[in-house]
C-alpha cells in the first residue's frame, strides 16, 4: 500500500525594520518518505532581507505544526523531521 499524506508546514519570518524579507520560493512541495531519518536536514528554506547590518539577518520559525513533526534551524533554515511519520 502506498501512503501519500499531505502535511502543510508554514515557515514565517518576523521582521521589525523597514524592508520586508522575501523567500527565494513562495511554495515548496517536497516528497517525504515515511522512513526519513530524524533530525537530519532534508530541505533548506532560503530568504533574504534587503535591510543592512544586523537588520538584514533572517531567522526562521515554524508557526503552524500542531503535531510538532518538523523543526527548522532558526539561523540556517534547514528543515528536519523531529518525530517519525507513520501511516494512519
Amino acid at each position: 500500500m502506498v501512503f501519500h499524506p499531505i502535511l502543510q508546514v508554514n515557515v514565517t519570518i518576523n521582521d521589525l525594520n523597514d524592508n520586508e524579507p522575501t523567500f527565494a520560493s513562495s511554495l515548496a512541495v517536497l516528497p517525504i518518505v515515511e522512513n526519513l531519518a530524524l533530525n537530519v536536514p532534508f530541505y533548506t528554506v532560503k530568504a533574504s532581507d534587503p535591510d543592512t547590518g544586523l537588520n538584514s539577518r533572517v531567522r526562521y520559525q515554524i508557526t503552524v505544526d500542531t503535531d510538532q513533526t518538523f523543526e527548522v534551524d532558526p539561523v540556517t533554515g534547514e528543515l528536519s523531521l523531529k518525530v517519525g511519520l507513520t501511516p494512519p
